[in-house]
């Protein structure tokens, strides 16, 4: 990448007196595992962001977790959270705003490669090792490296794979009251919440909080983002053979789904009030009918709500290997104290009394472990909700299964990761510097022209002819010739 590595801050003389529990601990935070003392005796707060929602008993577990960062490395954390309705647009204001930042949750989908670019993450590479030297030594420090263009680190992926695999998520009451078996197709579950929403015993019919009803679409047809994530105009089909860069209204698939947009909308298969609901929970909350999400999600929500009969049917075909940074923790430019946030991090991914309590809560309150399975049993969801937003350090060595989880949970786990198809494309790191007036304007045009017209809010014909209009205006063609020159470039690389 072309952002240029900041200078690592030199960790301030500091070290408080090793209590009984804490040897340990610093061991893990990057203190006796590099053979140096590390000074930890100025007391700081440290400050991250996370994707997801206060909750409830927020305060009472940051009063225990700020208990264990004071005794093992004199910090306090100030944790916040950035919405899901509301991520795609303050999630690059906060990062260009100055706030001291000093860790992140980071991923394809919220522009990872664009941030990098624009100077938004601080380069760890000679941080990384003396202060989350576990943390190293599990990396794939070499993938990590070629991440970047300038061959330095910039993001600490998740220990956990990720496919793309998005499934329906609905409810096995509603689906008995309304006749459906089975929800195998888009366009079945489209009808079920038609009918969910004339029954009138729901808010809104599909739960639309995360991700764009034609970004479904296109990865249940094979495409792939070329951002590596959602929101982004331009996708490839993986399977295309002469690895064809589309922006998104000109692909076949989408166009179809487009033509329905109208009709859908008026029989309420989502809100008219998509656009500007923030609403995450409505599925939760009983609001909802459906939702379309990942395997992981529809377990959470399935374990956490049996009452409401949960099921899932993936609907990605073929399903292909997530994006190399679909889950990351990253260090913020904005940072004051980088060294310090990094032997957090260490400990959350190392050290799992801190992994449980940031992730699961306060044992006996949010959730128990069962001695003889080790499963977990999760309660008081309502007050602190499972993994909220921590997925950038979720890690295969500490997940546990939930008790109460569907029945056929791992089968449908163990079927997503034998049928996952290689990804040429999962370490494409796209970049919009040489084009960037251009990507602008696309984005703005998609915006202005796309997202009612895949919404229903316009005419199919007229609002598809305004969309070529401003796409060609915007520079579109520019836009296409650069990425299919980066594709082709990143593909030869493999032949």
């Amino acid at each position: 990448f072309m952002a240029t590595a900041m200078a690592v801050m030199s960790l301030a003389g500091c070290g408080n007196q090793p209590t009984e529990n804490s040897t340990e601990n610093s061991e893990a935070a990057g203190g006796a595992a590099t053979g140096e003392e590390v000074d930890l005796s100025e007391e700081v707060e440290l400050v991250m962001y996370l994707i997801g929602s206060e909750q409830v008993d927020h305060a009472k577990v940051m009063d225990k977790l700020n208990e264990k960062l004071k005794e093992d490395l004199n910090c306090t954390l100030n944790l916040k959270y950035i919405g899901f309705g509301e991520f795609d647009t303050k999630y690059p204001l906060i990062l260009s705003s100055g706030e001291q930042i000093d860790l992140i949750y980071t991923s394809a989908w919220l522009n990872y490669p664009q941030m990098v670019k624009k100077g938004a993450y601080m380069a760890i590479d000679d941080i990384l090792e003396k202060y989350a030297p576990k943390t190293y030594a599990e990396s794939d420090i070499e993938t990590l490296r070629a991440l970047s263009e300038d061959g330095h680190i910039y993001g600490l992926p998740s220990n956990h794979p990720q496919y793309y695999s998005y499934g329906i998520i609905a409810r096995g009451d509603a689906m008995r009251e309304f006749g459906y078996e089975k929800l195998e197709t888009i366009d079945e579950f489209y009808d079920f919440l038609a009918e969910a929403n004339s029954s009138g015993k729901y808010k809104d019919a599909l739960c639309q909080s995360m991700h764009n009803n034609d970004e479904i679409c296109l990865i249940a047809n094979g495409y792939f983002p070329l951002t590596g994530g959602t929101l982004s105009p331009y996708w490839i089909k993986v399977a295309d053979e002469n690895h064809t860069v589309l922006v998104k209204s000109e692909i076949p698939e989408v166009q179809e789904y487009m033509q329905k947009s109208q009709e859908r909308l008026e029989a309420g298969v989502w809100s008219q009030s998509v656009l500007s609901n923030t609403d995450s929970m409505m599925l939760d909350e009983g609001l909802a009918a459906g939702i379309i999400h990942n395997v992981d999600n529809w377990i959470n929500k399935a374990t956490t709500y049996p009452q409401y009969e949960l099921t899932y049917q993936n609907i990605a075909n073929p399903i292909y290997e997530g994006s190399l940074i679909q889950d990351c923790m990253a260090i913020p430019t904005s940072a004051k104290y980088p060294e310090r946030a990094l032997m957090m991090l260490e400990l959350f991914r190392q050290d799992e009394s801190y992994y449980n309590l940031i992730t699961y809560g306060i044992e006996g309150e949010h959730y128990t472990i069962d001695e003889e399975s080790g499963n977990l049993q999760l309660m008081n969801q309502d007050k602190y909700q499972y993994e909220n937003g921590t997925w950038g350090f979720r890690d295969d060595k500490f997940f546990r299964d939930l008790s109460g989880a569907p029945e056929n949970a791992q089968e449908v786990r163990d079927a997503i990761k034998n049928e996952a198809q290689e990804n040429i494309y999962k370490g494409f790191m796209m970049d919009t510097e040489p084009i960037k007036n251009e990507y602008a304007a696309v984005q703005n045009a998609i915006t202005q022209y796309y997202d009612p017209l895949q919404l229903g809010y316009v005419d199919y014909e007229t609002g598809l002819a305004e969309l070529e209009t401003a796409l060609e205006a915007a520079g579109n063609e520019a836009c296409k010739t650069e990425l299919q020159r980066q594709v082709d470039e990143y593909v030869a690389k493999f032949r």
